[in-house]
């Protein structure tokens, strides 16, 4: 990392400085004592060594972001590690480290200020708690350190750019109840009522009856033909296709900001629930900037973690949305599917 600094005068305590050593002078000329030669002597040398020591402390200064967690869920207590490193042999009496911690989803920020003095040749660590209420993805950003001199003469500004991104996730909930097969069934006759003539693309076998097979399973036009009855064997559950559609439509102020948040918490513990009964969904969203749907596909719990940290990397829309129109125009080829409305309702279109 290269290190960008720029430096300013402290003009009030500069004049401040030369008041005193002017002061001490006039002294020395009246009472031509010794004590205030050796006190203007100091006084002269003390403001040349201490600006030049605080030279030598802005090439050795570093400043990193530690220990910060790469995901958390909503309203888990995480915390972040500073450490201000000096290598120099010289200390810095007043540090203020100026961070601005951003909610790239939200589009939402916030200023922190710390002061801390910065001894010679070591580290200085500072953890800073913190929990995030809503999803997002946090972004924390030092812009800038600023130090002084010994006799705070001048000040140095040291643009750092160090930053460090963490996720995050709604909060899971094992309490969703959600009647998966029956729900999957209707998956199933919804997608094959909109196919075309006799294609059976979604069913991989047509056969004789067997001793348990459902009555909805039965192909009705084929038994009246062969005077028998026949059977339509189905892909397996775990192939079945959800696609759940949360929408992060509305604008970013603070009770929008929630609504937003229980519809993609809804739609996480959905697709969760999916997952436990062997059923693999997609995740889909509108993203106002493509005018268009983002997607990812969720087979196990690594690709639901990457779908969400994906949705979490964009940004909500500002502008309502209606994403049931635009799924018809955009993608008719998306046939069942959730809708987790940011009002709380939830419309299932199958």
């Amino acid at each position: 990392m290269k290190n960008k600094f720029s430096l300013k005068i402290n003009i009030k305590r500069t004049l401040s400085y030369i008041v005193l050593l002017v002061f001490f002078i006039f002294l020395y000329a009246f009472l031509r004592s010794y004590i205030f030669l050796l006190l203007i002597t100091v006084m002269t040398i003390m403001p040349v060594f201490s600006v030049l020591s605080a030279l030598q402390t802005r090439k050795n200064i570093t400043l990193y972001i530690l220990s910060l967690q790469n995901r958390i869920s909503v309203d888990e207590a995480a915390s972040f590690e500073l450490t201000v490193s000096n290598k120099s042999y010289f200390p810095s009496p007043e540090c203020k480290i100026y961070a601005k911690i951003e909610n790239i989803f939200f589009d939402s920020s916030s200023e922190i200020e710390i002061s801390l003095p910065i001894p010679a040749k070591s580290s200085e660590k500072i953890v800073l708690p913190f929990a995030v209420s809503v999803v997002g993805c946090i972004n924390i950003h030092i812009e800038k350190i600023l130090f002084t001199d010994m006799l705070g003469i001048i000040t140095f500004s040291y643009h750092s750019g160090e930053d460090r991104q963490t996720v995050v996730m709604p909060k899971p909930n094992n309490s969703l109840i959600f009647n998966v097969t029956s729900f999957s069934g209707g998956i199933n006759e919804a997608e094959e009522s909109k196919m075309k003539g006799s294609d059976f693309s979604e069913v991989t076998e047509i056969r004789e009856y067997r001793p348990g097979d459902r009555l909805k399973d039965i192909h009705w036009k084929l038994t009246a033909k062969k005077d028998t009855l026949m059977v339509k064997e189905r892909e397996s559950l775990s192939q079945s296709r959800l696609t759940i559609v949360p929408d992060i439509s509305g604008n970013t102020e603070e009770s929008n900001r929630i609504a937003i948040c229980s519809s993609i918490e809804y739609s996480y513990n959905l697709a969760k629930e999916m997952l436990r009964n062997s059923t693999s969904v997609n995740i889909m969203w509108w993203n106002e900037s493509l005018f268009d749907f983002n997607e990812s596909p969720i087979y196990d719990e690594s690709s639901l973690e990457d779908a969400f940290i994906r949705l979490l990397n964009g940004k909500a829309q500002r502008s309502p949305v209606d994403v049931r129109q635009m799924m018809k125009s955009c993608r008719k080829d998306v046939i069942s599917y959730v809708y987790v409305h940011n009002t709380g309702e939830v419309i299932y279109n199958v």
